[in-house]
């Protein structure tokens, strides 16, 4: 397996998950062709169980999508309620980059299409 290098310069997008009544900050950065590349999570109190928690998910997801396992495949694979909804904050956020990285791109080729400066 190898893994997908980072360009040193990069698109990224910022967007706000609400997870337990807290509002975390989530950043999504792309490979040159558009696709989820890294993520990174800020909002829980420095040095509590849940920074923690959720930085390293984001680290897990980062990894992943450079090894080239494909947000789908996390999305499916996470932990869910019996009504399918997701509970763990390493699920909330593949959930959150799939629905956000899909309006991103669209926004962004619809720009391009109306020959907008991106």
């Amino acid at each position: 397996m190898t893994r997908r290098m980072l360009p040193n310069r990069r698109a990224c997008y910022t967007t706000t998950l609400r997870w337990y009544n807290t509002d975390y900050a989530v950043s999504i950065s792309l490979f040159d062709d558009d696709a989820p590349a890294e993520v990174f999570i800020t909002g829980a109190k420095a040095g509590s169980d849940v920074q923690a928690v959720s930085r390293d998910a984001a680290i897990v997801i980062r990894l992943a999508l450079q090894f080239g396992c494909p947000l789908s495949v996390m999305h499916h694979a996470v932990t869910r309620e019996e009504d399918g909804a997701t509970t763990p904050i390493i699920g909330l956020l593949v959930e959150e980059m799939d629905r956000e990285h899909g309006r991103v791109v669209e926004a962004t080729k619809l720009r391009i299409d109306e020959g907008a400066e991106v």
